[in-house]
């Protein structure tokens, strides 16, 4: 299934985001969200 522009810039934004989160440390959706400058937690559990 090919990817739209939208959906490629935002995979990318979460890929970078989490690649900064150090080996064995845990996160949440919603700070991933405010790494990547999205207002509410739930923009970012839904798919592009």
């Amino acid at each position: 299934m090919p990817r739209t522009d939208e959906a490629a810039s935002f995979y990318h934004a979460v890929y970078s985001a989490i690649q900064e989160i150090p080996y064995g440390k845990v996160t949440t959706y919603g700070h991933i969200a405010r790494l990547i400058g999205m207002q509410r937690e739930k923009e970012i559990q839904t798919n592009p």
